[in-house]
């Protein structure tokens, strides 16, 4: 295998990870942000009141999510592996 063909598989595999893991941190980071408004709004400083909301929101894209992120890394797979002749050293 070349490097070029490795950088090839890397930069892939980089733009699948980013696509799939998007939502989950858009997500927390909308939720993060909101939490903080009202936290300085109220001047409620718990950091219970921060973490539990986010994490009951990252669990619910994950939870609605997850058929599309299963989709996504089935088409990923299969495709690489179909391509896997093209890696391989002759």
């Amino acid at each position: 295998m070349t490097p070029d063909q490795t950088t090839e598989i890397f930069r892939y595999v980089l733009r699948e990870a980013v696509l799939v893991a998007a939502p989950v941190i858009v997500a927390a980071s909308l939720t993060s942000l909101v939490i903080s408004l009202l936290q300085t709004l109220t001047s409620i400083q718990d950091q219970t009141l921060s973490i539990v909301p986010r994490l009951l929101v990252v669990a619910g894209v994950v939870f609605v999510g997850m058929p599309w992120f299963m989709h996504q890394l089935t088409f990923f797979t299969n495709s690489l592996l179909c391509d896997v002749g093209r890696f391989v050293d002759h």
